[in-house]
């Protein structure tokens, strides 16, 4: 699963470990409270999807 909801409108995205890394580093946290806000948290959702969706097409091209 790439993102899971928390009560409490928390999320954890799950990332790459090197992108993890880097978004530790940086200190990014993206808290939502106006529109404007949304987009960064879009970035992180879009970079967590586009890498558990290359993990899966991966392994279905190791099972073929």
């Amino acid at each position: 699963m790439f993102i899971h909801i928390h009560g409490h409108g928390h999320c954890d995205i799950q990332l790459a470990k090197d992108d993890q890394e880097r978004v530790l580093a940086e200190g990014i946290t993206v808290i939502v409270h106006r529109e404007e806000d949304l987009e960064p948290a879009m970035d992180l959702i879009r970079m967590s999807h586009r890498y558990f969706a290359d993990k899966q097409n991966l392994s279905r091209m190791q099972h073929q």
